[in-house]
């Protein structure tokens, strides 16, 4: 299992707001890279993270080159070679840049993609832009989709406004692109809303391959009815099986794990050896072999209404 993503890390604005740092991230075996980020500082448009604050949406970048992104020299070295940024916000204001960095082996199967409604378009979401490595024909399938509230995963994260999951994408009628997907082994999709309080709402989609996945596992935690705690909603993990019993009963507060700090700062955050966290999750990753986890608040009209748990 190769994991398609090879680097998380998260910038959040400086005190000034003048600029983004470093604030958490997971860069495996690539130090190199991790001593460089530690010492970088991101201006407003300025490199990946800088420009997906300056867009106020997610910026997928298909080439690491020179010219957007300043550590391509490193970065070629080290074999990545796509981009992708996603901004979150609390209204106006950004809180934090989640960019994942990722490799196109030969074998690398998954799938970055962002969908959004247009002035022209306002009651559909159509494809705006997608990396799909290896998994082209499906590529070329997505161009000319397009989704109503409620259809598809890109249009059920639409109509509810919290991220969704879905398995078995290759048999699920649920899917509309499900042959496709067969054919490329493509059997896990996530789908986050960004944004979705605008009147130009974005959705991102993450597929994965059991080969090359963009996560080993994923979680979704809501907030409940009385704004007290974190309830588990739904999950997929490639060791596990029925995460709703792992989790049944748990309840994550503000300040239990990475979730819970995730859900009361309203930021992005990578959290690396969960092994010395004594929460229920730490316990349950562990337990799973997994020691890895990015936390990825999700924002609703400056509220966050879940947040979703990716371990790499």
């Amino acid at each position: 299992m190769t994991p398609f993503i090879q680097v998380c890390e998260v910038w959040v604005p400086h005190a000034s707001r003048d600029y983004l740092v470093l604030h958490s991230g997971h860069y495996g075996d690539f130090t190199e890279l991790a001593d460089l980020s530690r010492t970088l500082l991101w201006s407003w448009g300025e490199g990946l993270p800088g420009r997906a604050w300056e867009a106020g949406e997610p910026v997928l970048l298909h080439d690491l080159n020179p010219a957007v992104f300043k550590r391509s020299d490193i970065a070629a070295r080290l074999g990545l070679t796509c981009g992708f940024a996603i901004p979150v916000r609390a209204g106006e204001f950004l809180t934090g840049v989640i960019v994942f960095l990722c490799s196109d082996a030969a074998k690398a199967v998954g799938a970055f993609e962002l969908w959004g409604a247009t002035p022209d378009e306002p009651n559909y979401l159509g494809l705006l832009d997608g990396h799909y490595g290896r998994t082209q024909p499906f590529g070329d399938a997505s161009r000319g989709q397009t989704f109503a509230r409620g259809f598809g995963l890109p249009g059920k994260a639409w109509q509810s406004g919290l991220p969704e999951l879905m398995t078995g994408l290759g048999s699920s009628p649920d899917f509309l692109r499900a042959s496709q997907a067969r054919q490329c082994g493509i059997d896990v999709g996530i789908a986050i809303p960004v944004g979705i309080d605008s009147d130009q709402p974005r959705i991102v989609a993450l597929l994965s391959a059991p080969a090359t996945p963009l996560a080993r596992r994923v979680e979704i935690w809501t907030v409940d009815a009385e704004h007290e705690s974190l309830v588990f909603h739904d999950g997929w993990c490639a060791n596990v099986p029925r995460l709703d019993r792992v989790y049944d009963g748990v309840h994550l507060s503000r300040s239990d794990s990475t979730v819970g700090r995730a859900w009361r700062c309203g930021i992005p955050m990578v959290v690396n050896q969960l092994s010395a966290s004594g929460s229920a999750l730490g316990v349950a990753a562990v337990t799973a072999g997994l020691d890895t986890m990015v936390a990825i608040p999700v924002m609703d009209r400056g509220w966050v209404r879940a947040v979703v748990a990716l371990y790499p």
